[in-house]
């Protein structure tokens, strides 16, 4: 019994060894193809002397927005303009 187990446990150590292997050399031969196919088939962008300049063209001065956006717009929050609490509630820990 024991030896009939002992050939159970060395053909499923060697069917163990064997997968590995075979999934090592299938994700480098992946690894490979993907590295192929990037170097190939990927376009390459255009360069720094293919981009016509701007310079001249257009005059950004015109649409420059305001330091404050806010600037002439009116206060329409009601709280700010009449708080009924204002004057009756007071702090107990600052007297």
């Amino acid at each position: 019994m024991d030896q009939n187990n002992n050939q159970i446990q060395s053909a499923s150590g060697e069917v163990a060894k064997t997968s590995l292997y075979l999934i090592v050399v299938i994700i480098i031969i992946a690894g490979a193809i993907y590295w192929y196919w990037q170097k190939e088939f990927s376009p390459s962008g255009p360069t720094s002397a293919d981009i016509p300049s701007l310079e001249g063209v257009v005059d950004l001065s015109e649409g420059i927005a305001p330091a404050d956006p806010t600037e002439g717009i009116p206060d329409l929050n009601p709280a700010t303009a009449a708080n009924p609490f204002e004057d009756t509630y007071q702090n107990p820990f600052e007297n």
